[in-house]
């Protein structure tokens, strides 16, 4: 079952990743759900849970858009491995937690990509707003994850997938 309700959360995440205009916000990136969920499953799960989710996530991203397939793959892929090896030195159902996580992610992840496409000759001339856009992805990281984590965390609540606690949807 946790698999089921890995796909269709990662299909929501992708759908309104794609449905959300970029352009309503700055800089033109839009919020990091499927960040969100990668890294709620790297606090929650095995690593090779956290690791299967990362690398689905990477390869619908890349589907969506024209970054070359792999390139987010490899970021998320990253990214859960790095949360789930910490994850027994934080507290993983905490909000303060999900808010660093996603802030520290959000940026790393940007600088990742960017690195990347810029050594494929995919992108010029990131570097002069490089620290704009880190900045911006970090906010975005540090805003979306905490509402993508407890959006996830009651609906595996509901579904009786964890332990019922005082988790609100």
């Amino acid at each position: 079952m946790n698999w089921v309700v890995m796909g269709f959360l990662l299909l929501t995440a992708a759908a309104l990743q794609a449905v959300v205009p970029a352009r309503f916000f700055p800089l033109g990136q839009p919020p990091p759900f499927m960040l969100g969920l990668v890294i709620y499953y790297s606090l929650t799960r095995p690593v090779r849970f956290a690791l299967v989710t990362a690398l689905v996530a990477g390869l619908i991203r890349d589907s969506l858009s024209l970054v070359p397939l792999g390139y987010s793959s490899f970021c998320f892929c990253v990214t859960a491995w790095f949360v789930n090896r910490v994850r027994g030195d934080v507290f993983t159902h905490q909000p303060i937690t999900w808010v660093l996580t996603g802030a520290v992610s959000g940026a790393g992840m940007f600088l990742v990509m960017a690195m990347l496409l810029v050594h494929a000759g995919l992108i010029a001339d990131v570097w002069q707003r490089l620290i704009g856009r880190t900045v911006w992805a970090a906010v975005l990281g540090a805003v979306t994850v905490p509402l993508v984590s407890r959006a996830a965390e009651a609906i595996d609540a509901r579904l009786g997938l964890i332990a019922m606690r005082n988790v609100r949807l």
